[in-house]
């Protein structure tokens, strides 16, 4: 089954399973910026009216008759909840999201410049950190095994890129093809998922620079 049948298929599910309960679903991911590859996931994206114990063991079900490929996986949670959540993680889980049913404009509001400027400083925080851990307690230190990380400083690419231009990209394309530097190479490995061999300095001294200009609010 490929993925826009098994999306339409799981979707109908979810609505049944959860009649009247579902607010928001959505697309998130490499499927829904068109640049997934064979081994890609399925982002999903479920916001209900609540989230209880019992609603988990029910969304296991719907994905349990489901056939096991493209594999699943995602985000969900109740309407207090995601109206809890962090301003500067909502803006990546709104811009990087296709509604399939309901809005994210009516449920959180449209993330702003100050929820970019947010996101690029604990991202680039928490990617520094993660970077530095790795690299003194990794056992797999190829270029291979930083592919996860790449894709998580594009995200920081998106945000910096919301800054400067008013607009989020809608696909890491766009950002290997207009941004330059550290970032077009970020971009570009996260695209053809070629990592480059010196992808452990080069995402150190990325996140470096976006805590800076962040800090002097250059961006």
């Amino acid at each position: 089954m490929n993925w826009k049948d098994w999306l339409a298929e799981f979707q109908r599910n979810l609505a049944y399973t959860f009649a009247g309960r579902v607010l928001f679903f959505g697309l998130q991911g490499s499927c829904r910026r068109g640049e997934a590859g064979p081994d890609s996931d399925l982002d999903l994206v479920t916001v209900l009216d609540r989230l209880e114990t019992a609603d988990l063991a029910a969304y296991r079900t719907i994905l349990a008759k489901m056939p096991p490929n493209p594999r699943p996986c995602g985000f969900i949670c109740g309407l207090e909840e995601l109206r809890c959540w962090p301003r500067y993680d909502l803006f990546s889980l709104y811009y990087d999201t296709e509604p399939l049913y309901g809005s994210l404009d009516t449920l959180i509001g449209i993330p702003g410049t100050e929820d970019a400027r947010m996101a690029v400083r604990v991202g680039a925080s928490t990617l520094l950190h993660e970077i530095c851990h790795r690299s003194i307690y990794g056992r797999d230190l190829s270029p291979a095994a930083w592919l996860g990380t790449v894709k998580q400083a594009c995200f920081l690419a998106a945000a910096r890129y919301f800054l400067k231009t008013g607009r989020y990209p809608e696909r890491f394309a766009v950002l290997a093809k207009e941004c330059t530097g550290a970032e077009q190479v970020i971009a570009a490995a996260a695209v053809t998922k070629m990592v480059p061999p010196d992808c452990i300095p080069l995402l150190l001294e990325y996140c470096k620079q976006c805590m800076r200009e962040v800090n002097n609010s250059a961006v």
